[in-house]
């Protein structure tokens, strides 16, 4: 089953839930890689927050998900200021040998966001995308 991992500012989950509920709802042959915004919840906070060993954690369980995921899809932040977690998680993406589709949804212009095979700001041209793609 392909698995697809969203990323975003943890500031921002709204759009990110979104989308990871739309990749699911679409279909039924997709799955998510990590739910990191659940992860959050469960955990009641998000890095400041967090001990040393629930970072360590949390790092360790989105690695692998983007290691092993078969698409990658980053939630532009609408302010990339505070946040730096999913422009890791999108140099992880890029990184793997022999590639793995990427994708931004939002407005983010970087030499590093022409890695991306496709850019929109349409939740449902991503999940056209992911059709083609997977």
């Amino acid at each position: 089953m392909p698995s697809i991992y969203v990323a975003g500012s943890s500031l921002e989950l709204p759009p990110i839930r979104l989308l990871m509920r739309q990749i699911a709802d679409t279909s039924p042959a997709w799955q998510l890689a990590y739910d990191w915004p659940a992860a959050i919840a469960k955990a009641g906070a998000a890095n400041a927050d967090l001990s040393t060993f629930e970072k360590n954690a949390a790092r360790i369980e989105a690695v692998s998900a983007i290691r092993g995921c078969d698409a990658f899809v980053l939630v532009a932040p609408l302010d990339p200021t505070p946040t730096a977690g999913c422009f890791v998680e999108f140099g992880i993406a890029l990184s793997q040998i022999g590639g793995i589709p990427i994708a931004i949804l939002g407005e983010w212009e970087s030499v590093f966001a022409t890695g991306a095979a496709f850019q929109t700001n349409s939740a449902r041209e991503i999940l056209a995308w992911l059709h083609e793609v997977l």
